[in-house]
């Protein structure tokens, strides 16, 4: 499965947004049977990051407090937490703020003090056969320079985890679509 670095897709609801960093990445997966949906895709997005990601994520979350930045809280129970999660503008999972949506892209994201961070899941069907196409796009704008200088340092894993995140997203979705 091949994951590319694509431009922002011109009819997502980012594309028009300003932003002080941007990328997106695309991979593709099939659905024989038309059986998956976005609200699905999110759970499993949201459900995708490398272990050695959520250890990074949890160091991150014990030290920016001391910052004065906002910290996800650690889900008790994720997977309650995920099966409860029904996509719903204003709707939470740690700091992954729903913020719009509609039939084929969900934006996902945070605003804090030291940036604000935008993250579309955008799902395409590809000229009426059962290929399907996910786009993840960030963006971010720094609202200070320490957001700035903090993005500097996380970019690298930024790039690596959304890459694998999306792997990892696409396998799950086709492993369900061929259970069904």
């Amino acid at each position: 499965m091949e994951i590319a670095k694509v431009s922002i897709p011109s009819h997502s609801i980012l594309y028009k947004s300003q932003y002080d960093y941007a990328d997106s990445y695309t991979g593709f997966f099939v659905d024989k049977d038309d059986k998956i949906d976005l609200l699905f895709i999110n759970k499993v997005f949201l459900n995708s990051a490398p272990k050695w990601g959520d250890v990074l994520l949890n160091l991150r979350n014990k030290i920016v407090p001391l910052f004065g930045l906002k910290g996800a809280r650690k889900p008790k129970n994720k997977k309650d937490l995920l099966n409860n999660f029904s996509g719903a503008v204003g709707e939470s999972i740690g700091f992954w703020k729903v913020f719009a949506k509609n039939e084929s892209e969900v934006i996902l994201g945070e605003n804090d003090k030291h940036l604000d961070f935008k993250v579309s899941l955008l799902v395409d069907d590809q000229n009426e056969s059962k290929n399907k196409k996910l786009t993840i796009t960030t963006i971010v704008n720094f609202n200070h320079w320490s957001g700035n200088f903090y993005f500097f340092l996380v970019k690298p894993f930024h790039q690596l985890i959304v890459r694998m995140m999306l792997k990892k997203a696409i396998r799950n979705i086709e492993q369900k679509a061929h259970q069904e």
